[in-house]
């Protein structure tokens, strides 16, 4: 009951700038209670109908995979990196889940080429840097310290 009253908040509140954050979190909400409710299904001693808990099992099953692969599209759109290779991959796992237009701002942002020019060598002055020797305290003159 109560995560029914806050997938409803979460619908009429929408606490997060980005649409993508409010509607992942929407998912989690529907992937716990859907979870939750099919245990009560599960930890109940009384016939059911033969098949009913096989496609309870099924439909838990899918709704968790579907927030999970959501929630991992999600994360590595995140990173925000730029490489050309990693944003193919992110363009097409996309497809994948039919994830055509979110989140666009993140894909569609062009990877800067720099020209060979631009590319100088600096020689960087090599300093020494004198690192203090450990020292080894002996216990008893340690504890002397303390006292």
């Amino acid at each position: 009951m109560v995560l029914v009253l806050f997938i409803r908040l979460q619908k009429r509140l929408k606490p997060y700038k980005l649409e993508e954050n409010n509607w992942i979190e929407l998912v989690a909400l529907v992937a716990g209670t859907t979870t939750m409710y099919a245990g009560f299904i599960f930890s109940t001693e009384g016939g059911a109908i033969y098949g009913f808990y096989q496609l309870t099992a099924i439909m838990v099953f899918c709704i968790n995979l579907y927030f999970i692969v959501n929630w991992v599209f999600l994360l590595l759109c995140s990173f925000n990196w730029k490489n050309e290779n990693y944003v193919r991959f992110l363009k097409i796992y996309g497809l994948l889940i039919c994830k055509k237009n979110a989140p666009v701002r993140l894909l569609t942002t062009e990877i800067p080429k720099v020209p060979d020019d631009d590319l100088t060598s600096e020689v960087v002055e090599k300093k020494e840097i004198k690192i203090p020797k450990k020292r080894h305290f002996n216990s008893i003159l340690f504890l002397s310290d303390l006292i």
